[in-house]
């Protein structure tokens, strides 16, 4: 009952910020004029995005086109902290979704650089490139001996 409901709190989160993204889409993700620079564009929807404050802090680093990444990085977020622990699973396996979730999310922000400014791209793929070595040194380190493997991790390993 408690999963249920933790379920629907969260669900009901993604959609509730879903459902203020897409009110406020024709201000987020304004269409690019045919002879506008990537500059200009992003100027022209700050000084339209101006008289909404309170999405302003939310989008003004995203591209325009790239409006509903926020989902995406809740998403993710839930994944790592919510859906993971409500299955029992062993810490090794957790370490090894989480670094897995990570990598994937790094690829996005990667490829598609959703930010408007190089650096937080760079700096949020750089952040979650050290996370997933942080990890990976301690799935390396931990301790091997047959007499407190896990099941779960037996069979991850194959």
């Amino acid at each position: 009952m408690a999963y249920a409901a933790l379920c629907l709190v969260v669900l009901g989160i993604l959609w509730s910020y879903t459902a203020g993204m897409l009110r406020y889409r024709s201000t987020i993700a304004l269409p690019r004029g045919e002879d506008e620079t990537e500059e200009e564009w992003y100027q022209r929807r700050a000084g339209e995005a101006a008289q909404e404050e309170e999405i302003m802090a939310v989008f003004m680093n995203l591209k325009p086109r790239y409006w509903y990444f926020e989902v995406i990085n809740l998403l993710r977020r839930f994944v790592l902290i919510g859906l993971l622990v409500m299955f029992d699973t062993s810490v090794k396996v957790h370490v090894f979704l989480s670094m897995v979730i990570m990598l994937l999310f790094a690829s996005l922000i990667f490829l598609l650089e959703p930010y408007i400014a190089k650096s937080i791209n760079r700096s949020h793929f750089f952040f979650l490139l050290a996370l997933v070595m942080m990890l990976s040194q301690f799935v390396m380190i931990a301790r091997t001996d047959d007499s407190d493997r896990d099941p779960q991790a037996v069979a991850l390993e194959g």
